[in-house]
């Protein structure tokens, strides 16, 4: 049996291929039982006071049946942090899947200051947290991830922030008015096979002993903290590089300030799983 793609690890009994960018999984020989690990981008997080952006879709797929042939595997990239006007909307994440099991959906973008005037967050794997003129978090897709945060209001003065995007294990959270402290990114997931995959390949957010995909970034005002799982704390005044998402986690990026760009989301990732062959 001739099995490639990706970078591969083997350890504990296992042999891992992890995709940190597109490309062909190749099985030669025999059937193969696999576990999957399909993570999508995540989103970036808007200007202006903005709402954090969204995680990409998690999804696990365990004792996949895998025939001999060529499996192509995309990866998603992460979105763009949104520009520097009261409507600004960060870049949808990119799309990720492995050969024709379910796509996982690119995290929505977290929207600006005027969420007022009808303009609202994009729903995706994860949704992007709403804009900081009583802005709602827009929805997850079931199954993969979840809802953004909401701002809490505004009333002629500054003292609100804007809602933190949606992880794959939890919302994001909800800005405190008064205090001018933004929502935090949701939690990204974790999971005994997402723990085994991260502990085996070095991707993912360690915390706790846990490895963590798939964190919210967080909502403008106050340096908000993103969502485990590679999402990205907000700024104020902070360079877009500083707030943008960890590479191949699917966070996503953090809201800004007016001043300069909102961070980015951070690419996904693939990994595959399957008992080492003797």
């Amino acid at each position: 049996m001739v099995i490639t793609g990706g970078t591969v690890t083997t350890t504990g009994g296992y042999t891992y291929h992890a995709f940190a960018s597109s490309g062909d999984f190749v099985l030669q020989g025999e059937t193969l039982t696999a576990d999957i690990l399909v993570v999508a981008g995540g989103a970036g997080g808007a200007g202006f006071n903005g709402g954090g952006g969204g995680a990409g879709g998690l999804l696990e797929f365990t004792s996949q049946t895998i025939t001999p042939g060529t499996y192509t595997v995309t990866v998603g990239s992460g979105g763009n942090g949104g520009g520097q006007n009261w409507y600004s909307l960060g870049g949808a994440g990119g799309n990720s899947r492995f050969g024709s099991l379910t796509e996982c959906i690119g995290g929505g973008g977290g929207r600006g200051y005027n969420a007022a005037d009808g303009y609202s967050a994009a729903s995706g794997g994860s949704g992007g947290g709403g804009g900081f003129i009583n802005g709602s978090g827009a929805a997850g897709t079931a199954g993969q991830g979840n809802a953004g945060g909401n701002s809490t209001g505004h009333t002629g003065n500054y003292s609100g922030g804007s809602g933190g995007g949606g992880g794959a294990g939890g919302v994001g959270g909800n800005s405190t008015y008064g205090t001018g402290t933004g929502g935090v990114g949701g939690v990204g997931k974790t999971s005994a096979l997402i723990n085994a995959m991260g502990a085996a390949t070095g991707y993912g957010q360690l915390s706790g002993g846990n490895y963590y995909f798939a964190g919210g970034g967080a909502g403008n005002n106050n340096n908000t903290a993103g969502g485990l799982g590679g999402g990205a704390s907000s700024g104020w005044t902070s360079n877009a590089s500083s707030i943008s998402a960890t590479p191949n986690t699917g966070g996503g990026g953090g809201g800004n300030d007016h001043s300069v760009g909102a961070g980015a989301g951070g690419s996904g990732i693939v990994i595959v799983r399957y008992a080492q062959i003797v």
